[in-house]
């Protein structure tokens, strides 16, 4: 009985001591696999890239497909072909410049004829001092008097209203009483009434109205036109 219980011990005691040896080494290993894992991720090399020639660098291979766009054409459109029309008749330059200079003066006459209103040439009747605009840029009063290219003023009768207000830089500078509607029938009504022209000054005339036409008690007013013609220059009252 002693030697049979010995002997199961004995059975059990090397299974055991087996088992653990089993034991140890599986531990062992997963303890190597798990270092060598971790180890592997700590200390990770990063995998090196070839570095690039020279000849394949990317500024050159941009050049050359610059090259190869720049060289490529790209195909035209096909166009329908047009008729040819007659060629107009090119004018010459003197007659380019005879045109822009009338072309200039017409907008000059118009530029004067809208800057005058017919209301201000009106008398309170309409018989006199009615202004009709004329092709060459002048106009004509119902009386017979041409006002036409002023230097200062642009036309003569912006010249002549100019005596409507008084003109501190003027030592003889007379000034009309009546309104600005009234002024030109006034000079119609002067140039109808004129006798003989001044001596030694043939487009002058001084003209008695018989009433008072000036701030200053003037009765008369002085006309002055271009010699032997109804273009008028200018009037203004003054003293018989």
């Amino acid at each position: 009985m002693v030697s049979k219980l010995a002997k199961a011990a004995y059975k059990g005691t090397s299974r055991a001591v087996k088992a653990y040896r089993t034991v140890k080494k599986v531990s062992k290993k997963t303890y190597r696999s798990t270092a060598k894992r971790v180890a592997a991720k700590v200390y990770k090399r990063p995998k090196t890239v070839p570095a690039r020639s020279i000849k394949s660098s990317p500024r050159k291979e941009s050049r050359s497909a610059a090259k190869v766009t720049r060289t490529t054409k790209k195909a035209k459109p096909k166009v329908a072909k047009r008729t040819q029309q007659p060629r107009k008749q090119t004018q010459t330059r003197i007659e380019k410049r005879e045109g822009d200079s009338n072309r200039e003066r017409n907008l000059d006459n118009s530029n004067n004829s809208n800057n005058l209103n017919n209301s201000d040439s009106f008398d309170s009747k309409g018989n006199l001092g009615k202004l009709t605009y004329n092709k060459d840029g002048t106009w004509t009063s119902s009386g017979g008097l041409e006002y036409g290219y002023d230097k200062k003023f642009g036309n003569r009768v912006k010249h002549i209203l100019a005596h409507l207000e008084s003109n501190p830089n003027k030592m003889n500078h007379t000034v009309f009483n009546v309104p600005k509607t009234k002024v030109l029938p006034l000079i119609d009504e002067a140039w109808m009434k004129k006798g003989q022209p001044l001596l030694g000054d043939p487009g002058a005339y001084i003209v008695p109205m018989g009433r008072v036409v000036g701030t200053n008690g003037e009765t008369a007013l002085r006309l002055v036109v271009k010699p032997n013609t109804n273009k008028i220059i200018t009037a203004y009252p003054v003293s018989p």
